[in-house]
């Protein structure tokens, strides 16, 4: 049974770096192209690569403001990084959406 289980996580693994190559080439063509940047950093946390999940969130919130970039990242510097970064990040995001429900429990949530 643990034999199964090994395969099926080695499958899995080889699933995001495929999807990785896949979103890197859409991301060639339309660089702003927020959906799959967010699904990029999702593949990207799966696969182990904090840095690179971390680079893409940062990229969407300086560049579009995106609230889901907000809640992930708050999450990834949670269980990966450092609780004060996580702070900083949930400070500004309060900052740019004072009035938003989701924000707050996503935050309460996390820190």
């Amino acid at each position: 049974m643990k034999k199964n289980k090994i395969i099926e996580k080695s499958e899995e693994e080889t699933r995001y770096k495929q999807l990785i190559e896949e979103y890197k080439k859409v991301l060639e063509k339309d660089p702003n192209d927020q959906k799959t940047r967010k699904l990029l950093a999702f593949a990207y946390l799966n696969d182990g690569r904090i840095e690179d999940a971390r680079r893409e969130l940062t990229y969407l919130i300086e560049k579009n403001k995106s609230f889901t970039a907000y809640r992930q990242i708050i999450h990834l510097e949670k269980l990966y990084g450092d609780i004060e970064d996580a702070e900083l990040y949930a400070l500004d995001a309060i900052e740019r959406f004072p009035n938003d429900v989701r924000i707050k429990k996503t935050i309460r949530r996390n820190i």
